[in-house]
């Protein structure tokens, strides 16, 4: 994460900077998701006492 951060600095001629800014968001974004999704998922889980399968296609975060 740090590399990716110190690159931007690099760049810092236009597009350049714009995609590796767009890249670390799209990765930032997915990678919360992930998370999200897991904690949710074991939580509903755990609260409705059914199979994380289940809730996986009904949890949308972004």
């Amino acid at each position: 994460m740090c590399q990716l951060l110190n690159r931007v600095k690099l760049k810092r001629n236009g597009k350049n900077l714009l995609i590796v800014v767009t890249f670390i968001g799209l990765n930032l974004i997915e990678i919360i998701q992930k998370m999200l999704k897991q904690t949710y998922l074991s939580h509903f889980a755990r609260l409705k006492g059914q199979n994380i399968s289940n809730w996986k296609n009904k949890i949308y975060i972004f």
